[in-house]
């Protein structure tokens, strides 16, 4: 459940911010996440699992206008997403604690779009796709965001939306096949 994860959770952090010049982009997408999860089991020998998670991610593209209107514009994409795992196991048993560590990095090619539509004077309805990995790294990942900005200036403005990303990695005895999704709530700032 949502209060399960909020429990679990020790931290997220993203940072998205993009670069225009003409009809070119840069896009950098950057996650961190935390979590710790213990669960009493009470057993003959296994008293207690805790388990220590953490992703962190950077994706870097580079991207072009296909549309632009006064109101709006779609970008496509193309990049990299980097993906750097550890999850420490930790079982408290009957013979004292056990831990063991398992470590993971790979990077997956993504293919994007995305998009801005003025909505109405200050406010700024946002979205992207992307699908990557293609056995590379990750048999597959995507993701989607979706969103709007309040514009308290020309300068910055206040934004709130939802992402859902889906990674399926599955090499060398390390099985990574999660989804993570939740609220995005941030400031942006335009210079």
């Amino acid at each position: 459940s949502f209060g399960d994860i909020l429990e679990d959770l020790d931290y997220a952090f993203m940072l998205f911010a993009s670069a225009r010049n003409g009809p070119w982009v840069i896009y950098l997408d950057t996650t961190a996440v935390k979590t710790t999860s213990e669960e009493k089991v009470s057993g003959a020998i296994v008293d207690k699992v805790k388990i220590r998670s953490r992703t962190d991610t950077l994706a870097l593209a580079v991207g072009r206008v296909l549309a632009e209107t006064p109101q709006g514009d779609l970008d496509a994409y193309l990049g990299a997403r980097f993906w750097w795992l550890e999850n420490t196991f930790t079982l408290d048993t009957t013979l004292g604690s056990r831990e063991r560590t398992e470590k993971a990095s790979w990077a997956d090619p993504i293919v994007g779009v995305s998009g801005r539509y003025r909505a109405a004077d200050r406010w700024m309805v946002f979205g992207s796709a992307e699908v990557g990995g293609f056995g590379v790294g990750a048999d597959l990942e995507w993701s989607v965001l979706a969103g709007a900005r309040y514009e308290v200036s020309d300068f910055w403005g206040v934004s709130f939306g939802w992402r859902h990303l889906v990674v399926d990695y599955d090499k060398d005895g390390v099985v990574f096949d999660v989804t993570q999704t939740g609220p995005v709530i941030g400031a942006t700032f335009r210079f």
